[in-house]
């Protein structure tokens, strides 16, 4: 999409990708059958994943050895096929007023800006991390970059 801000006459890009920490660890199962539900799934499927998620047990080997099986708190399968999905349905509900794009564990925040243009790009930041407080989730500030793209000759922006 910003290759579209060459037709421009003094374009500039700003693309925030953000990374969340632990994103397929730290999902609310509760919180992740509520943004189910509101989708009207029909009940059957909704108390398949419920069991799924809540009541599925795991345990480590090493070795030969077995820990005991426990019961996550929390977070999907890495892995699975739905893994991911379960992912993007959890962040489906996050909105920002510049365009996001979701992909897996990252999101990316992008506008194009005339030089003139005063940037609305930090509001959509300040979106996402208020929402990342709501919903147990957490960015992660060393894997989330700013990328500033120009096609100005002389470099300013």
């Amino acid at each position: 999409m910003w290759y579209k801000s060459t037709d421009k006459l003094n374009p500039y890009v700003r693309d925030v990708i953000l990374d969340f920490s632990k994103a397929f660890d730290l999902i609310n199962h509760h919180l992740l059958l509520d943004k189910l539900q509101s989708y009207g799934l029909p009940a059957h499927i909704l108390r398949w994943m419920t069991i799924f998620l809540l009541e599925r047990a795991q345990r480590v080997k090493i070795g030969n050895e077995y820990s005991q099986s426990g019961h996550p708190n929390g977070g999907v399968p890495q892995g699975t096929l739905s893994g991911p999905k379960y992912f993007l349905v959890y962040i489906n509900d996050l909105r920002t007023t510049v365009p996001l794009y979701k992909y897996v564990d990252d999101s990316t925040l992008f506008e194009i800006c005339d030089r003139n243009d005063v940037s609305v790009i930090q509001e959509s930041v300040d979106i996402a991390s208020r929402w990342t407080e709501q919903n147990d989730m957490k960015l992660n500030s060393e894997k989330s970059k700013e990328i500033i793209i120009s096609f100005a000759q002389d470099g300013n922006f």
